[in-house]
């Protein structure tokens, strides 16, 4: 079975070596230990933490995913990486949405027209006027103003 290993990336000098990855602390719920990381088997603050890594096999392939800063966030994609593994090697089909959601854009236009046809529905005709007016004014402001490349302003 494939084993999920959560770790912590952090800036540590312990004696002569530099230890980038370690292992989390774990408090006695089995919560993350903010700040507190183990190096050569003690607990040891550490002041600043880079970000959480999940480090696992996967088809043969060692495998290291960043899951962000937050301690919770963290622990969470540990159990659903270790549950969508064991769902896999079980033969069971694992649809990972997170990637699909980011694919998935939606247009400002489609978005603003979309919300005014549900205002204009469920709202009075003077609020759906003033709302109207508001994202007209948004809209064009944000059509007017262009980022600008480095090109551009030398």
């Amino acid at each position: 079975m494939n084993k999920v290993k959560l770790q912590v990336r952090v800036q540590v000098k312990a004696g002569d070596r530099n230890y980038p990855f370690v292992s989390p602390a774990f408090a006695a719920n089995r919560k993350i230990k903010p700040g507190v990381a183990i190096i050569r088997g003690k607990e040891v603050a550490v002041e600043q933490t880079l970000g959480y890594y999940l480090r696992y096999n996967q088809n043969g392939n060692r495998r290291l995913e960043r899951v962000g800063t937050d301690t919770t966030a963290a622990l969470n994609a540990m159990r659903r990486k270790e549950a969508a593994l064991k769902a896999k090697s079980l033969g069971i089909t694992v649809i990972e949405g997170s990637k699909e959601v980011a694919r998935e854009r939606t247009h400002l236009s489609d978005a603003t027209a979309e919300y005014l046809a549900e205002i204009q529905k469920h709202k009075r005709p003077k609020t759906y006027d003033a709302y109207s007016h508001a994202i007209n004014l948004f809209q064009r402001d944000a059509r007017s103003s262009t980022w600008k490349t480095s090109d551009e302003t030398a």
